[in-house]
């Protein structure tokens, strides 16, 4: 079995691709979260009978592989690849590890792509200038008229699991919307992660929580990260649920957060929130999710 091999996963629609001499190390950096993903992901991981029928050769991944691995010049690594959600703002994620460096590249060829990853790397610069959030450090960054990429070392933490809000994520939302106030803004507009989803979050051993993928980060209106994790996870996720149920289940930390925030009348923001969503969606042919963030406008516009 040669090392130049993957595993690739799902099976009917490959994205992810995991090297075959060192799926266990990689295996962390995929975590699913309905039920049926568990539980087949739960057969690939504890079977080699299994995943031997889903390989791949490093030749075929459709990628630059040459490219990525000048760009990351390290010796002797292993690669995890991540091709991405096929779409407009379709890009590449990669990690690499070797016995002195793990790298972390994100590569995009697709123009809306290649901004995303632009402004992540705006982004990135602009949080080196804080010591509150974590994130990571920036090692290189290129953008051309054929790719945009950033190069950046890799935070150690694991993938969550969970995906209702708790004390750990109200903290890191209100920290977030006061990281960079705008002047005589009135809580209007504060900084906002922008995908703020179980999926961009790592946890460390200290359980703190570090936020990655910071490519749709800017200044939003109040609230718009906490109405991302509460509706945007719920509809990915638990994709039957009732909107009344989820604003049920979630309307004591929507309360708390705008009360930290000396504001009493949150419908308004949700409504800016949800018309955001609705034209974010509607960009990109989404059409059961704008849907779902329209039966939302209808139940509380």
């Amino acid at each position: 079995m040669s090392v130049f091999e993957y595993y690739f996963y799902p099976p009917n629609k490959p994205q992810f691709f995991f090297p075959t001499r060192k799926f266990r190390i990689y295996q962390e950096f995929y975590k699913p979260f309905s039920i049926k993903s568990k539980i087949f992901w739960f057969f690939f991981k504890k079977a080699f009978l299994v995943r031997y029928f889903f390989k791949i050769n490093e030749s075929n991944l459709p990628l630059p592989i040459s490219k990525i691995k000048e760009i990351i010049e390290l010796k002797e690594a292993s690669f995890f690849f991540n091709i991405g959600t096929p779409g407009r703002e379709q890009k590449a994620t990669i990690i690499a590890e070797n016995n002195k460096a793990k790298r972390f590249l994100k590569f995009a060829q697709k123009p809306i792509a290649q901004q995303l990853v632009k402004n992540e790397a705006k982004i990135l610069k602009k949080l080196e200038s804080q010591n509150v959030i974590k994130t990571p450090r920036l090692i290189n960054y290129v953008n051309n008229k054929d790719f945009t990429f950033i190069l950046t070392d890799v935070i150690k933490g694991k993938k969550v699991s969970f995906t209702s809000i708790n004390d750990k994520i109200f903290e890191l939302l209100c920290v977030l919307g006061e990281l960079f106030p705008l002047a005589q803004n009135n809580n209007e507009r504060v900084f906002s992660h922008g995908d703020f989803c179980p999926w961009n979050m790592l946890k460390e051993d200290s359980q703190d929580i570090i936020l990655i993928d910071w490519e749709m980060a800017s200044f939003k209106s109040l609230g718009y990260d906490l109405f991302t994790y509460i509706f945007h996870t719920n509809f990915l996720i638990n994709e039957k649920k009732e909107i009344k149920d989820i604003m049920e289940d979630n309307i004591y930390w929507i309360k708390k957060y705008f009360n930290y925030f000396d504001v009493q009348n949150y419908n308004q923001y949700l409504i800016s929130f949800v018309v955001s969503k609705m034209n974010i969606e509607k960009g990109k042919h989404k059409t059961q999710l704008y849907s779902k963030y329209k039966q939302l406008f209808d139940i509380y516009g």
